[in-house]
């Protein structure tokens, strides 16, 4: 299998413990398989700043959520509401689920998210109002 960083650098070791994330390029499915490796099942408490998250990918925010701040989000074709996904249950299988996390400055690339109604007509408002 390819490293999907071998294009942007090695990935770091401890990539799956690590808490900040400065000025990286990160495939989110890459540390989501390193954090479910060492025993989590959600992405919690990581602060991202001018980060490039890189999908294909789903974020579906859980408990506390997200917050995110002076991100772009990707191409939307014109309308941020082209990023969001409606669970059709209780809850959203194949999605990365994030708890507690902070975007600062970040670039989301191919990347949906899908959560509540209540989130999403949060997301379209903070979000969608600077897009």
């Amino acid at each position: 299998m390819s490293d999907a960083f071998s294009a942007i650098g090695p990935k770091p070791a401890n990539l799956g413990t690590m808490q900040t994330f400065e000025n990286m390029h990160i495939p989110l499915f890459i540390l989501f398989a390193d954090i479910v490796q060492g025993g989590e099942n959600v992405i919690r408490g990581r602060t991202f700043t001018n980060c490039v998250l890189a999908g294909p990918a789903v974020i579906a925010p859980t408990g506390a959520g997200v917050n995110m701040r002076d991100c772009d989000m990707g191409n939307a074709s014109g309308n941020i509401r082209n990023l969001l996904l409606r669970p059709m249950g209780s809850l959203v299988t194949g999605a990365i689920p994030f708890d507690d996390c902070t975007f600062i400055g970040c670039k989301f690339r191919s990347i949906g998210f899908a959560g509540s109604d209540e989130f999403l007509k949060q997301f379209v408002a903070n979000i969608g109002a600077h897009s």
